[in-house]
């Protein structure tokens, strides 16, 4: 859900080779371009956004932003694209909504309010543009975000009941009723992680939350984080949390090289791990649809082992 780059430093600056096109699977291309429409989403300085659009060969159409929730809608001769920016740490109404997890009943099932809420706040306006675009040329649609963007993205999808959505490190957004429901519509979700990045985890199984569409993982290191970054953190964490975890004897893992685990989780949360991630190394796919055929009682959702420690 957090974005802690410098904003001085977003721009486009790994401009896929191949165009962006409609694909009936998962596209690496299509990933890429997006992941740097989702990534410039995070900067403020609006004709600087729209010089770095243009410079791809997109135009940018509209600009829109509700209590300070963003959405850019882009276009070409045969794409158009709505990007919705993630969470920024010093956005009040984002921390607000990203708490507020409890399920709100819609017509597609339960949705997690805090998302829900955004949503309802940006969806006369985003339709308005994208009908508006639509009227006038039909063009392949994509949607896609970083965190909190991505759950807009599946959502403004599912309700619009067309086009392609691109997720990187996207929450969950529903449950088992909504992603049946999901399932069925003619959209794809392709929702890209880091195996390491907490938040696409959350909120838990448990909760009644589950994932939707095709997940697409990269197996990120620990050894890959950037402690420079988290300095202050680590010196918190070490002289703080770690001696309250040693009182209640927690296993050693915990407490040797790997104990900064939730630190690095939240930090593999940042796009530019994403950005790494896509440029170099695999990935693989497995369809969350395949689990809406078992029993949700019996259902079990295993997280990689490295994740816990």
């Amino acid at each position: 859900m957090f974005f802690f780059d410098n904003k001085e430093n977003q721009k486009i600056s790994l401009i896929p080779e191949k165009k962006l096109s409609k694909t009936n699977e998962f596209s690496l291309d299509n990933a890429k371009w997006l992941l740097e429409f989702s990534y410039i989403s995070y900067n403020d300085n609006l004709s600087f956004v729209k010089s770095e659009i243009e410079k791809t060969g997109f135009t940018l159409h509209k600009f829109i932003n509700v209590t300070d929730h963003e959405a850019f809608i882009i276009y070409d001769e045969e794409n158009l694209i709505v990007c919705f920016a993630g969470t920024e740490l010093d956005e009040k109404n984002d921390a607000i909504n990203n708490l507020n997890f409890v399920k709100r009943k819609t017509e597609l099932g339960g949705i997690y309010a805090g998302f829900y809420t955004v949503y309802k706040k940006l969806k006369f306006q985003v339709y308005k543009e994208v009908i508006s675009l639509q009227a006038n040329k039909k063009r392949n649609i994509f949607w896609t975000g970083h965190s909190l963007g991505g759950c807009l993205a599946i959502l403004f999808a599912s309700f619009y009941k067309e086009g392609d959505v691109y997720t990187f490190g996207q929450p969950r957004i529903g449950d088992w009723e909504t992603a049946g429901n999901i399932s069925k519509l003619p959209i794809r979700i392709y929702a890209i992680r880091n195996n390491l990045d907490i938040f696409p985890y959350l909120p838990p199984l448990l909760m009644g939350y589950v994932d939707m569409g095709e997940i697409i993982t990269y197996d990120v290191s620990l050894d890959e984080f950037d402690n420079s970054v988290w300095g202050i953190f680590r010196f918190l964490y070490n002289f703080v949390v770690e001696r309250i975890l040693r009182i209640f004897w927690v296993n050693g893992y915990l407490l040797g090289k790997k104990s900064y685990w939730l630190i690095r989780a939240i930090s593999f949360h940042r796009i530019f791990y994403y950005r790494k991630s896509l440029y170099e190394k695999q990935y693989t796919i497995y369809d969350s649809n395949l689990s809406l055929s078992l029993n949700k009682t019996s259902f079990v959702y295993t997280l990689p082992r490295n994740f816990w420690i």
